[in-house]
């Protein structure tokens, strides 16, 4: 006869004990997951690019407005005031600029923090150039310096490992499946 539990009078035979599939206390049940990149010095980093290409296009506008008074005036500037319009158009590319790259930073593109690190020391130099006929006051080398400050705080943050890492680990784009005709 077949009894379920066993023949009556005899022990049940000796099964391995159930494994429970936890390790032992003391030790993690699997390895921690790897931490997912800090983003703050990145978007930081645009955000400041975003602020120094305003600060940029605001410098141009009153250069252009300086020079409107130097047409106005009765002696002949001609050869400053051309140069001065040339820079500060060329400063308005390089607002735009600035702003491209920060958008491209702010879209995990590894493009905008190598064009972030173009247009630092060409800012410096436009710096230079288009405040350096007017930088006879305290005023004007105090904006100077700030704004060289504010570039160079850009370019760090924009090259820290955790703005490397998380521009390198950008979400996946999600390919659209082929149309079957």
């Amino acid at each position: 006869m077949n009894y379920p539990y066993g023949q009556p009078g005899y022990p049940p035979p000796a099964y391995p004990p159930q494994a429970n599939h936890y390790p032992p206390q003391g030790f993690p049940a699997y390895p921690p997951p790897p931490r997912s990149p800090r983003s703050a010095a990145a978007i930081i980093s645009g955000i400041l690019a975003i602020l120094v290409a305003l600060i940029t296009v605001f410098a141009a506008v009153q250069a252009f407005v300086l020079i409107s008074d130097f047409d106005s005036s009765e002696f002949d500037y001609s050869g400053d005031i051309l140069q001065q319009r040339v820079i500060a158009g060329v400063a308005i590319v390089l607002a735009m600029l600035w702003v491209t790259a920060a958008i491209l930073l702010l879209n995990r593109r590894n493009g905008g923090r190598t064009l972030l690190n173009v247009l630092a020391p060409l800012e410096l130099i436009g710096m230079g150039a288009l405040c350096g006929p007017f930088a006879a006051t305290w005023d004007a080398r105090i904006a100077i310096l700030a704004g060289a400050v504010l570039v160079a705080l850009v370019v760090v943050l924009a090259n820290t490992t955790s703005a490397l890492r998380w521009v390198g680990i950008a979400p996946a784009r999600q390919l659209q499946p082929s149309r079957q005709y």
